[in-house]
């Protein structure tokens, strides 16, 4: 197992030609980076016969087109997850998200583990691109992040046992996580997944094959 895409990373990088993963499953950033430094597997596309039911455009993801290196595994979005008991105000945007973490005193909130993703929501929720390689508006969200640093208790990527106990109140989640804790929890009815209006980050997991496999 693996918490985060940065482990996986390092992990493939520290134990070249050890044995530590054969199939793995990056997101698609880590896909184009993985690649690119040589650590992922060309696939032999004649052993894998189902790749002729993905839909057109899977084949040609801008990360990896044509397949060659990786498969998508599954989708979603980042949204956010909270508990409605202790979370009273009403969120529905990143921007409003940002805004209420200065009130949060008393609720635990969880950023997941994923630089590029916690930089990209705060990017939207400034009204900006994801993408941006603006120097002002990256600046604008180091500021941002700081600001709302002090009201964060934990950066975690296996969140989803704490938040299905009861042990956080509000977390940047990813979709199926989101929905799974919200499942957990039927019973107490007390759990909100929120696609956040606007725009968020589609995102991908992808099957791929270690280099050293």
């Amino acid at each position: 197992n693996f918490t985060s895409n940065e482990q996986l990373l390092t992990k493939l990088q520290t134990t070249k030609g050890q044995k530590t993963y054969d199939i793995i499953v990056p997101d698609a950033d880590h896909v184009r980076i993985e690649k690119d430094l040589g650590l992922l597997m060309k696939l032999d596309h004649s052993l894998i016969p189902n790749l002729k039911n993905l839909a057109p455009h899977w084949t040609q993801v801008s990360y990896d087109p044509g397949n060659v290196y990786s498969v998508v595994k599954d989708t979603g979005i980042t949204c956010f997850t909270l508990r409605s008991d202790n979370v009273k105000t009403q969120l529905h945007t990143w921007k409003d998200f940002f805004d209420f973490l200065p009130h949060s005193n008393g609720l635990t909130v969880n950023f997941i583990e994923s630089p590029s993703e916690v930089i990209g929501v705060a990017l939207n929720s400034l009204g900006y691109s994801m993408n941006t390689d603006d120097e002002s508006q990256l600046s604008q969200v180091r500021d941002l992040l700081l600001s709302v640093k002090p009201y964060v208790d934990t950066v975690n990527e296996v969140y989803v046992n704490d938040f299905q106990g009861g042990k956080i109140d509000l977390g940047i989640t990813y979709s199926g996580d989101g929905l799974r804790i919200q499942a957990a929890r039927k019973k107490e009815g007390d759990i909100e997944v929120i696609a956040p209006e606007s725009k968020s980050e589609i995102w991908t997991d992808n099957w791929a094959i270690s280099a050293y496999a």
